[in-house]
Protein backbone atom coordinates (compact mmCIF):
# COMPACT_ATOMS: atom_id res chain seq x y z
CA UNK A 1 0.00 0.00 0.00
CA UNK A 2 1.05 3.55 -0.61
CA UNK A 3 1.57 5.29 2.48
CA UNK A 4 0.67 9.22 2.71
CA UNK A 5 2.27 11.66 4.64
CA UNK A 6 0.45 13.44 7.18
CA UNK A 7 0.76 15.95 9.26
CA UNK A 8 -1.47 17.98 12.13
CA UNK A 9 -2.61 21.02 12.80
CA UNK A 10 -3.03 20.84 16.66
CA UNK A 11 -1.87 18.65 19.27
CA UNK A 12 -4.34 18.79 21.91
CA UNK A 13 -3.84 21.09 25.26
CA UNK A 14 -3.21 18.35 26.90
CA UNK A 15 -2.41 14.31 26.60
CA UNK A 16 -6.00 13.01 27.15
CA UNK A 17 -7.47 15.64 24.41
CA UNK A 18 -9.54 14.65 21.65
CA UNK A 19 -6.76 15.47 19.45
CA UNK A 20 -4.64 12.70 20.88
CA UNK A 21 -7.06 10.22 20.01
CA UNK A 22 -7.55 11.24 16.17
CA UNK A 23 -3.52 10.57 16.54
CA UNK A 24 -3.37 7.81 18.13
CA UNK A 25 -5.56 6.41 15.23
CA UNK A 26 -3.81 7.64 12.56
CA UNK A 27 -0.68 5.64 14.12
CA UNK A 28 -2.77 2.27 13.99
CA UNK A 29 -3.09 2.91 10.49
CA UNK A 30 0.48 2.17 9.99
CA UNK A 31 0.25 1.01 6.26
CA UNK A 32 -1.85 4.09 5.38
CA UNK A 33 -0.23 7.11 6.62
CA UNK A 34 2.97 8.27 8.25
CA UNK A 35 2.83 10.59 10.64
CA UNK A 36 5.61 13.31 9.64
CA UNK A 37 4.57 16.59 11.69
CA UNK A 38 2.64 18.84 14.45
CA UNK A 39 1.91 22.02 14.41
CA UNK A 40 0.90 23.49 17.36
CA UNK A 41 1.02 27.19 18.88
CA UNK A 42 2.33 25.62 22.30
CA UNK A 43 5.95 24.73 22.39
CA UNK A 44 5.37 22.84 25.49
CA UNK A 45 2.75 20.90 23.83
CA UNK A 46 4.82 20.04 20.67
CA UNK A 47 7.37 18.96 22.65
CA UNK A 48 4.99 16.54 24.84
CA UNK A 49 3.62 15.32 21.64
CA UNK A 50 6.71 14.95 20.16
CA UNK A 51 8.40 12.67 22.29
CA UNK A 52 4.83 10.37 23.11
CA UNK A 53 4.87 9.71 19.51
CA UNK A 54 8.07 10.08 17.56
CA UNK A 55 7.71 12.70 15.48
CA UNK A 56 10.74 15.20 15.36
CA UNK A 57 9.51 17.99 12.84
CA UNK A 58 8.03 20.64 15.04
CA UNK A 59 6.55 23.63 14.57
CA UNK A 60 4.56 26.19 15.46
CA UNK A 61 4.26 28.27 12.32
CA UNK A 62 1.67 26.47 9.75
CA UNK A 63 3.29 28.25 6.48
CA UNK A 64 6.43 26.83 7.88
CA UNK A 65 5.50 23.19 8.26
CA UNK A 66 3.93 23.07 4.65
CA UNK A 67 6.57 24.34 2.72
CA UNK A 68 9.16 22.59 4.62
CA UNK A 69 7.70 18.89 5.47
CA UNK A 70 5.34 19.03 2.07
CA UNK A 71 2.61 16.87 4.01
CA UNK A 72 0.35 14.76 1.49
CA UNK A 73 -2.49 15.58 4.23
CA UNK A 74 -3.08 17.91 7.04
CA UNK A 75 -5.61 16.95 9.89
CA UNK A 76 -7.02 20.38 11.39
CA UNK A 77 -7.43 19.64 15.39
CA UNK A 78 -7.58 23.05 16.16
CA UNK A 79 -10.47 24.85 17.92
CA UNK A 80 -13.75 26.02 15.66
CA UNK A 81 -12.92 29.87 15.36
CA UNK A 82 -9.34 28.83 13.78
CA UNK A 83 -11.63 26.94 10.54
CA UNK A 84 -11.64 28.86 7.59
CA UNK A 85 -7.51 30.82 7.65
CA UNK A 86 -5.86 27.55 8.54
CA UNK A 87 -7.83 25.51 6.30
CA UNK A 88 -7.70 27.83 3.22
CA UNK A 89 -3.63 28.05 4.02
CA UNK A 90 -3.47 24.44 3.67
CA UNK A 91 -5.50 23.95 0.73
CA UNK A 92 -4.27 26.67 -1.43
CA UNK A 93 -0.69 25.21 -0.93
CA UNK A 94 -2.56 22.10 -2.79
CA UNK A 95 -2.40 19.81 0.36
CA UNK A 96 -5.77 17.41 1.15
CA UNK A 97 -7.30 18.18 4.40
CA UNK A 98 -9.34 16.70 6.72
CA UNK A 99 -10.86 19.46 8.72
CA UNK A 100 -12.85 19.09 12.16
CA UNK A 101 -16.62 19.25 12.11
CA UNK A 102 -18.41 21.52 11.26
CA UNK A 103 -16.72 22.23 7.23
CA UNK A 104 -16.56 26.36 8.75
CA UNK A 105 -18.96 28.64 11.13
CA UNK A 106 -20.84 29.79 7.57
CA UNK A 107 -22.57 29.33 4.25
CA UNK A 108 -20.01 32.00 2.43
CA UNK A 109 -16.93 30.38 4.40
CA UNK A 110 -17.67 26.38 3.50
CA UNK A 111 -18.02 27.80 -0.28
CA UNK A 112 -14.67 29.69 0.34
CA UNK A 113 -12.99 26.28 1.02
CA UNK A 114 -15.16 23.99 -1.07
CA UNK A 115 -13.64 26.45 -4.07
CA UNK A 116 -10.02 26.29 -3.04
CA UNK A 117 -10.08 22.54 -2.89
CA UNK A 118 -11.34 22.73 -6.46
CA UNK A 119 -9.28 25.10 -7.71
CA UNK A 120 -6.16 23.43 -6.43
CA UNK A 121 -7.26 19.76 -7.18
CA UNK A 122 -7.35 18.34 -3.27
CA UNK A 123 -10.02 16.02 -1.97
CA UNK A 124 -11.15 17.55 1.22
CA UNK A 125 -12.82 15.29 3.74
CA UNK A 126 -14.50 16.73 6.99
CA UNK A 127 -14.42 14.35 10.21
CA UNK A 128 -17.77 14.08 11.09
CA UNK A 129 -17.72 10.72 13.23
CA UNK A 130 -21.27 9.81 14.34
CA UNK A 131 -22.66 8.54 11.22
CA UNK A 132 -20.00 6.12 10.96
CA UNK A 133 -20.59 4.92 14.73
CA UNK A 134 -20.90 1.10 14.32
CA UNK A 135 -24.46 0.97 15.50
CA UNK A 136 -25.66 4.08 13.16
CA UNK A 137 -23.70 1.90 10.17
CA UNK A 138 -25.79 -0.54 11.31
CA UNK A 139 -29.44 1.53 11.26
CA UNK A 140 -28.55 2.14 7.92
CA UNK A 141 -28.79 -1.26 6.82
CA UNK A 142 -31.96 -1.66 8.82
CA UNK A 143 -33.95 0.61 6.94
CA UNK A 144 -32.39 0.12 3.64
CA UNK A 145 -33.51 -3.99 4.04
CA UNK A 146 -37.13 -2.38 4.70
CA UNK A 147 -37.55 -3.37 7.75
CA UNK A 148 -38.99 -0.39 9.16
CA UNK A 149 -41.42 -0.39 6.43
CA UNK A 150 -42.38 2.88 5.30
CA UNK A 151 -40.81 5.70 7.40
CA UNK A 152 -43.19 8.08 8.88
CA UNK A 153 -41.88 9.97 11.50
CA UNK A 154 -38.77 11.15 13.96
CA UNK A 155 -37.04 12.53 17.07
CA UNK A 156 -33.64 13.57 18.08
CA UNK A 157 -32.07 15.26 20.98
CA UNK A 158 -28.71 16.12 20.63
CA UNK A 159 -26.70 18.69 23.82
CA UNK A 160 -24.32 20.73 21.06
CA UNK A 161 -26.83 21.30 18.38
CA UNK A 162 -28.47 19.67 15.28
CA UNK A 163 -25.21 18.62 13.82
CA UNK A 164 -24.62 14.99 14.56
CA UNK A 165 -28.02 13.78 14.81
CA UNK A 166 -28.80 15.53 11.83
CA UNK A 167 -26.22 14.06 9.65
CA UNK A 168 -27.08 10.68 10.96
CA UNK A 169 -30.89 10.84 10.40
CA UNK A 170 -30.31 12.07 6.65
CA UNK A 171 -28.31 9.24 6.35
CA UNK A 172 -30.85 6.82 7.79
CA UNK A 173 -33.25 8.62 5.45
CA UNK A 174 -31.49 8.97 2.56
CA UNK A 175 -32.23 12.12 1.61
CA UNK A 176 -32.54 15.31 2.49
CA UNK A 177 -34.45 17.89 4.38
CA UNK A 178 -36.64 20.67 2.48
CA UNK A 179 -37.35 23.35 5.46
CA UNK A 180 -37.08 23.78 9.06
CA UNK A 181 -39.47 25.63 11.78
CA UNK A 182 -37.06 26.37 15.11
CA UNK A 183 -37.38 28.55 18.41
CA UNK A 184 -34.89 28.60 20.74
CA UNK A 185 -34.12 30.92 24.33
CA UNK A 186 -31.83 31.08 27.35
CA UNK A 187 -31.94 30.61 31.03
CA UNK A 188 -29.64 32.09 33.67
CA UNK A 189 -28.12 30.00 36.50
CA UNK A 190 -26.13 30.31 39.36
CA UNK A 191 -22.43 30.39 38.42
CA UNK A 192 -21.48 28.26 41.08
CA UNK A 193 -23.30 25.15 39.79
CA UNK A 194 -21.76 24.77 36.24
CA UNK A 195 -19.09 24.74 34.24
CA UNK A 196 -18.92 24.32 30.76
CA UNK A 197 -16.47 22.45 28.38
CA UNK A 198 -14.19 24.81 28.50
CA UNK A 199 -13.96 25.04 32.07
CA UNK A 200 -15.50 28.36 32.35
CA UNK A 201 -18.48 29.05 35.10
CA UNK A 202 -21.84 29.70 33.16
CA UNK A 203 -24.44 32.21 34.18
CA UNK A 204 -26.79 31.54 30.95
CA UNK A 205 -27.82 28.53 29.17
CA UNK A 206 -28.86 28.79 25.72
CA UNK A 207 -31.33 26.13 24.15
CA UNK A 208 -32.84 25.27 20.96
CA UNK A 209 -35.65 23.21 19.13
CA UNK A 210 -37.46 22.48 16.43
CA UNK A 211 -38.91 20.81 13.29
CA UNK A 212 -37.00 19.22 10.32
CA UNK A 213 -39.35 18.31 7.53
CA UNK A 214 -38.33 15.61 5.19
CA UNK A 215 -40.09 14.52 1.42
CA UNK A 216 -42.13 11.43 1.79
CA UNK A 217 -41.13 7.97 0.14
CA UNK A 218 -41.79 8.32 -3.72
CA UNK A 219 -45.72 7.58 -4.41
CA UNK A 220 -46.42 7.99 -0.86
CA UNK A 221 -48.82 10.74 0.46
CA UNK A 222 -47.33 13.50 3.12
CA UNK A 223 -43.78 13.97 4.72
CA UNK A 224 -41.18 12.51 7.10
CA UNK A 225 -41.41 15.01 10.08
CA UNK A 226 -38.39 15.07 12.55
CA UNK A 227 -38.64 16.62 16.28
CA UNK A 228 -35.51 18.05 17.23
CA UNK A 229 -34.44 19.65 20.32
CA UNK A 230 -30.93 20.92 22.14
CA UNK A 231 -31.83 21.49 25.64
CA UNK A 232 -29.91 23.48 28.07
CA UNK A 233 -26.43 22.39 29.15
CA UNK A 234 -26.14 20.32 31.96
CA UNK A 235 -23.90 17.57 33.43
CA UNK A 236 -25.90 15.17 31.55
CA UNK A 237 -25.81 14.93 28.10
CA UNK A 238 -27.66 12.90 25.93
CA UNK A 239 -27.49 11.97 22.72
CA UNK A 240 -30.79 10.14 21.22
CA UNK A 241 -33.29 9.38 18.56
CA UNK A 242 -36.01 7.45 17.23
CA UNK A 243 -37.24 6.90 13.85
CA UNK A 244 -40.22 5.56 13.29
CA UNK A 245 -41.98 3.47 10.57
CA UNK A 246 -45.12 1.21 9.17
CA UNK A 247 -43.48 -1.86 10.35
CA UNK A 248 -41.08 -0.66 13.30
CA UNK A 249 -38.51 1.84 14.82
CA UNK A 250 -35.31 2.13 16.13
CA UNK A 251 -35.07 3.42 19.46
CA UNK A 252 -31.66 4.34 20.83
CA UNK A 253 -29.28 1.09 19.80
CA UNK A 254 -32.69 -1.27 19.66
CA UNK A 255 -34.88 -2.18 16.88
CA UNK A 256 -38.51 -2.54 17.94
CA UNK A 257 -40.85 -4.74 14.96
CA UNK A 258 -44.32 -4.92 14.85
CA UNK A 259 -45.54 -8.60 14.36
CA UNK A 260 -48.99 -10.52 15.29
CA UNK A 261 -50.18 -7.47 17.19
CA UNK A 262 -47.32 -7.55 19.15
CA UNK A 263 -44.01 -5.23 19.63
CA UNK A 264 -40.95 -7.20 19.89
CA UNK A 265 -37.62 -5.94 20.73
CA UNK A 266 -34.60 -7.31 18.71
CA UNK A 267 -31.85 -5.76 20.36
CA UNK A 268 -27.75 -4.64 19.05
CA UNK A 269 -25.62 -7.62 19.79
CA UNK A 270 -21.72 -6.97 19.56
CA UNK A 271 -19.40 -9.38 18.58
CA UNK A 272 -15.91 -9.36 19.43
CA UNK A 273 -12.65 -10.70 18.32
CA UNK A 274 -9.01 -11.12 20.50
CA UNK A 275 -6.60 -9.17 18.74
CA UNK A 276 -3.05 -9.90 20.73
CA UNK A 277 -4.80 -9.25 24.31
CA UNK A 278 -7.10 -7.05 23.72
CA UNK A 279 -11.09 -7.50 22.33
CA UNK A 280 -11.81 -5.44 19.80
CA UNK A 281 -15.52 -5.16 18.06
CA UNK A 282 -15.51 -7.28 15.25
CA UNK A 283 -19.33 -7.66 13.99
CA UNK A 284 -22.67 -5.70 15.42
CA UNK A 285 -26.03 -7.37 13.99
CA UNK A 286 -29.53 -7.78 14.70
CA UNK A 287 -30.94 -11.48 14.87
CA UNK A 288 -33.55 -10.51 12.28
CA UNK A 289 -35.01 -12.79 8.58
CA UNK A 290 -33.58 -11.49 6.95
CA UNK A 291 -30.03 -11.36 9.25
CA UNK A 292 -28.64 -7.61 9.15
CA UNK A 293 -25.08 -7.18 10.58
CA UNK A 294 -22.28 -4.76 9.99
CA UNK A 295 -18.62 -5.94 10.09
CA UNK A 296 -15.51 -4.09 11.23
CA UNK A 297 -12.91 -3.72 8.50
CA UNK A 298 -10.46 -2.48 10.79
CA UNK A 299 -10.09 -5.88 13.05
CA UNK A 300 -6.72 -6.58 12.04
CA UNK A 301 -5.62 -2.89 13.38
CA UNK A 302 -6.75 -3.43 16.77
CA UNK A 303 -9.03 -0.44 15.76
CA UNK A 304 -12.56 -0.79 17.82
CA UNK A 305 -10.76 -2.07 20.75
CA UNK A 306 -12.26 -2.61 24.26
CA UNK A 307 -8.60 -1.02 25.62
CA UNK A 308 -9.05 2.29 23.79
CA UNK A 309 -9.75 5.65 25.44
CA UNK A 310 -12.59 6.30 26.49
CA UNK A 311 -14.56 9.91 25.45
CA UNK A 312 -18.05 11.29 25.89
CA UNK A 313 -19.22 7.81 26.96
CA UNK A 314 -18.14 5.80 23.96
CA UNK A 315 -14.65 4.35 23.60
CA UNK A 316 -14.17 1.41 20.60
CA UNK A 317 -16.87 2.74 18.65
CA UNK A 318 -15.30 6.23 18.16
CA UNK A 319 -12.42 4.88 17.08
CA UNK A 320 -13.81 3.01 14.65
CA UNK A 321 -15.90 6.26 13.56
CA UNK A 322 -12.33 7.84 13.23
CA UNK A 323 -10.65 5.05 11.31
CA UNK A 324 -13.53 5.34 9.20
CA UNK A 325 -12.60 9.33 8.31
CA UNK A 326 -8.86 8.65 7.38
CA UNK A 327 -9.80 5.72 5.80
CA UNK A 328 -12.14 7.96 3.57
CA UNK A 329 -9.71 10.58 2.46
CA UNK A 330 -6.78 7.76 1.71
CA UNK A 331 -8.82 6.40 -0.25
CA UNK A 332 -10.10 9.41 -2.40
CA UNK A 333 -6.61 10.62 -2.67
CA UNK A 334 -5.21 7.07 -3.57
CA UNK A 335 -8.15 6.03 -5.66
CA UNK A 336 -9.28 9.79 -7.02
CA UNK A 337 -12.23 9.19 -5.81
CA UNK A 338 -14.91 11.45 -3.45
CA UNK A 339 -14.55 11.02 -0.03
CA UNK A 340 -17.27 9.20 1.66
CA UNK A 341 -18.90 11.98 3.95
CA UNK A 342 -16.63 15.50 2.10
CA UNK A 343 -17.83 18.86 1.70
CA UNK A 344 -21.05 18.28 -0.46
CA UNK A 345 -22.80 16.21 3.07
CA UNK A 346 -21.10 18.77 5.33
CA UNK A 347 -22.54 21.89 3.64
CA UNK A 348 -26.05 20.17 3.91
CA UNK A 349 -25.95 19.66 7.18
CA UNK A 350 -24.40 23.19 8.44
CA UNK A 351 -27.26 24.65 6.41
CA UNK A 352 -29.80 22.76 8.19
CA UNK A 353 -28.09 23.56 11.24
CA UNK A 354 -28.19 27.26 10.57
CA UNK A 355 -31.79 27.05 9.21
CA UNK A 356 -33.52 26.10 12.53
CA UNK A 357 -32.04 28.95 14.21
CA UNK A 358 -32.67 31.91 11.25
CA UNK A 359 -36.16 30.48 11.50
CA UNK A 360 -36.35 31.08 15.51
CA UNK A 361 -34.62 34.45 14.64
CA UNK A 362 -37.30 35.24 11.84
CA UNK A 363 -40.43 34.55 14.75
CA UNK A 364 -40.64 31.23 14.04
CA UNK A 365 -41.30 31.05 10.58
CA UNK A 366 -40.47 27.96 8.03
CA UNK A 367 -37.00 28.43 6.53
CA UNK A 368 -37.16 26.90 3.28
CA UNK A 369 -33.81 24.50 1.92
CA UNK A 370 -31.38 25.19 0.62
CA UNK A 371 -30.87 28.53 1.85
CA UNK A 372 -30.85 31.22 -1.20
CA UNK A 373 -29.69 34.51 1.17
CA UNK A 374 -27.10 35.32 3.56
CA UNK A 375 -29.40 34.63 6.86
CA UNK A 376 -28.90 37.14 9.82
CA UNK A 377 -27.48 34.23 11.80
CA UNK A 378 -24.69 33.90 9.57
CA UNK A 379 -24.27 37.52 9.77
CA UNK A 380 -24.12 37.44 13.41
CA UNK A 381 -21.11 34.86 13.09
CA UNK A 382 -19.54 36.74 10.48
CA UNK A 383 -19.60 40.43 12.88
CA UNK A 384 -18.66 38.95 16.05
CA UNK A 385 -15.27 36.74 14.20
CA UNK A 386 -14.18 39.77 12.97
CA UNK A 387 -14.65 41.76 16.22
CA UNK A 388 -12.68 39.18 18.11
CA UNK A 389 -10.17 38.42 15.82
CA UNK A 390 -9.46 41.70 14.03
CA UNK A 391 -9.91 39.96 11.09
CA UNK A 392 -11.98 38.47 7.87
CA UNK A 393 -11.48 34.93 8.03
CA UNK A 394 -11.68 34.81 4.06
CA UNK A 395 -10.27 38.08 3.16
CA UNK A 396 -7.91 38.37 5.82
CA UNK A 397 -6.46 34.73 6.51
CA UNK A 398 -2.90 35.38 6.53
CA UNK A 399 -3.44 37.82 9.51
CA UNK A 400 -4.95 35.07 11.05
CA UNK A 401 -2.41 32.53 11.05
CA UNK A 402 -0.47 33.54 14.09
CA UNK A 403 -3.83 33.58 16.64
CA UNK A 404 -4.32 32.24 19.75
CA UNK A 405 -7.87 30.70 19.29
CA UNK A 406 -9.72 29.22 22.21
CA UNK A 407 -12.09 26.45 22.52
CA UNK A 408 -15.77 27.10 22.47
CA UNK A 409 -15.24 30.44 20.41
CA UNK A 410 -18.09 32.46 18.38
CA UNK A 411 -20.62 29.60 18.25
CA UNK A 412 -20.43 28.32 21.37
CA UNK A 413 -20.73 31.89 23.41
CA UNK A 414 -23.43 33.03 20.63
CA UNK A 415 -25.30 29.87 19.24
CA UNK A 416 -24.93 27.67 21.98
CA UNK A 417 -23.38 25.11 19.63
CA UNK A 418 -20.25 23.17 20.13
Amino acid sequence: MRKLRIATIGVGPSAHARSSSHIDTIVKLHDHYELCAFCDRSEQRLQEAGEAYGVKAQYTRLDSMLAQEKPDVVIRLTPKDSTVPLCLTVLEAGVHLINEIPIASTLPQADALIDAAARNHVKMEIAENVWVWPEEQLKRRIARAGLLGTITHGRFNYPCGTYHGLSTIRKILGCDPVRALGIDGEHTIDPSTYLDFTGRERTLCKWEAGVFQFPGAPGEPGSINILYEMPTKGRRHVAKWEIEGTGGHLDGDALFLYRDLEEIEIPFRYDYEAVGDEQVISRLWVDTDPLVEWINPFVSYRVGSSGGARQYGVSGKDEIARACILDSLYRAVVDDAEPDYGHANARKDLEAWIAVRESAWRGNQWVDLPITELTSVEKAIHKELICRYGHDPIADREKLLETTYVRGGVLWDLLGWL
